[in-house]
């Protein structure tokens, strides 16, 4: 008797699978066990699907990860005097001390996490890493809207006046984080 084919392959034209003694068919969008004494006739040899094939890009993350960086470019305050991320310091996040002049600039981690998204995108098994990245753009946007209604506050400003100050960029931010934290 010739050894059974291990591991997935396609027969009968369906996909099945088999490791020792235990066989799988992939039926209705899922795969559950053969009914006793199904075995797919002796398949014809057809290259195996494999993991480490090239992957598929990841569209919606893209898009997601694009829109971070866009966000990076755009106007997070709005109105008289706009800025962009770039003008802000990561500090800002953190302390709310907008007269920190020096220090790391927001926008340079906009574009880390950017480019860190558009790369994992093009990997298959980097859907977490992909999340954690939404994950932060999203807590970024939310940080800085925070920050941003205290420093009004401090002026006497009510917390909802944030709405009327901030940029374009901020929203992208936030909607891009979301797509590349919930996108497979």
């Amino acid at each position: 008797m010739a050894e059974e084919r291990q591991g997935r392959f396609k027969a009968d034209g369906k996909w099945w699978y088999r490791s020792g003694e235990k066989l799988l068919v992939f039926e209705d969008g899922e795969w559950v066990r053969a009914p006793e004494g199904a075995a797919p006739a002796v398949p014809a040899p057809v290259e195996e699907a494999r993991s480490d094939a090239a992957p598929g890009i990841r569209f919606g993350p893209l898009i997601g990860a694009g829109a971070v960086g866009l966000s990076a470019v755009l106007a997070w305050i709005s109105g008289i005097d706009s800025a962009s991320s770039f003008e802000v310091p990561l500090s800002f996040l953190f302390s709310g001390d907008q007269a920190v002049e020096s220090g790391f600039d927001l926008g340079w981690v906009l574009i880390a996490l950017a480019v860190a998204g558009i790369a994992l995108c093009f990997r298959p098994d980097a859907s977490l890493a992909r999340r954690v990245c939404g994950g932060v753009a999203i807590l970024i946007s939310v940080l800085f809207t925070i920050q941003a209604a205290r420093a009004l506050s401090a002026f006497g400003a009510e917390a909802s006046a944030v709405f009327d100050v901030l940029g374009v960029g901020v929203f992208l931010m936030l909607g891009g984080g979301l797509v590349l934290a919930i996108d497979r």
